[in-house]
């Protein structure tokens, strides 16, 4: 593996595109999380570059990034590890409310500020990438896209943007991600109509900007928060300012959330995550009739 890191045989979770083990630095015996993708870089400058600026990021709301290696077909990652993924946080909390909701999602939006503000796009923002460690949402995989070969690296539908899903992206992409985090973290559900083919569905309804946003038991500017993120993808900065995230919100609990995340996230465990393969989205979007391309908007 590396003479500074043991692997575990414990896995974390797996992707097909990546697995994720428990691990420990051998000189300082701390636990850290190591994710092996089945690849290794086709630009080693660019890699080294983009390596570079991650070891230097440092901020309460980001997963530490501490060391990458190449070994024979594969590449490693070696993360701070965490505690929790941020949906089975909520899951287990006795009590939620849009007040907690708020409060995790500022914590997430200050990490991608960071980013943004270093000109970096975090690229992959979705219930997966949000961690908890010490009752602390952090954000986790930022900036792989610039590190891991596009071929191996996962999209996910319904966080993804119809600019990324079109292969144009900007950092307003996180915005839109976030809006369906948002609205996911405060009703259990994606703000698209649901199907039988939850795939196809789900990208038809993104290139169509054909949303669903709940209207019972979100507040009126929560409402406003997630359709601003989805429609206008308003920078970071601007969305700091909206009333939704600093005024009063209710504090009512939201139980029937919480069992329908619980029901989401058995659902994306059993497809082994919530993101396809590139080619598969691909060809999902080239037979996904009724679109419209936002660059022609």
């Amino acid at each position: 593996m590396n003479a500074n890191f043991e692997k575990s045989s414990q896995k974390i979770a797996a992707t097909s595109a990546s697995e994720l083990f428990y691990g420990t630095n051998k000189q300082t015996k701390e636990s850290v999380a190591l994710k092996i993708y089945n690849v290794t870089s086709s630009d080693p400058r660019n890699t080294l570059r983009e390596l570079s600026v991650m070891q230097r990021l440092s901020h309460q709301n980001l997963i530490k990034f501490y060391n990458y290696y190449e070994s024979y077909d594969q590449t490693v990652i070696v993360t701070e590890l965490a505690q929790h993924e941020l949906l089975e946080y909520i899951i287990e909390k006795r009590y939620y409310c849009e007040d907690d909701c708020r409060g995790f999602i500022h914590q997430v939006m200050q990490g991608l500020k960071y980013l943004h503000d270093l000109n970096i796009q975090h690229g992959n923002l979705k219930p997966e990438n949000i961690l908890v460690k010490n009752g602390v949402v952090m954000l986790s995989d930022y900036n792989l896209h610039n590190i891991i070969p596009m071929s191996h690296t996962l999209i996910a539908p319904g966080f993804a943007s119809p600019q990324q899903l079109l292969q144009q992206t900007d950092f307003n992409a996180d915005s839109y991600a976030l809006g369906s985090l948002t609205h996911l973290l405060l009703t259990g559900k994606l703000p698209f109509k649901q199907s039988d083919d939850l795939l196809k569905e789900t990208l038809r309804a993104q290139l169509a900007k054909d949303y669903e946003v709940k209207s019972t038991g979100i507040s009126k500017n929560g409402q406003d928060f997630i359709i601003q993120c989805l429609k206008s993808q308003p920078s970071i900065d601007e969305l700091l300012k909206h009333p939704w995230v600093n005024d009063t919100v209710p504090v009512i609990p939201l139980t029937g959330t919480q069992m329908q995340l619980k029901r989401y996230l058995a659902q994306i465990r059993l497809r082994n995550g919530s993101s396809v393969g590139r080619e598969t989205l691909k060809e999902v979007v080239e037979t996904t009739n009724g679109f419209t391309d936002p660059s022609d908007e």
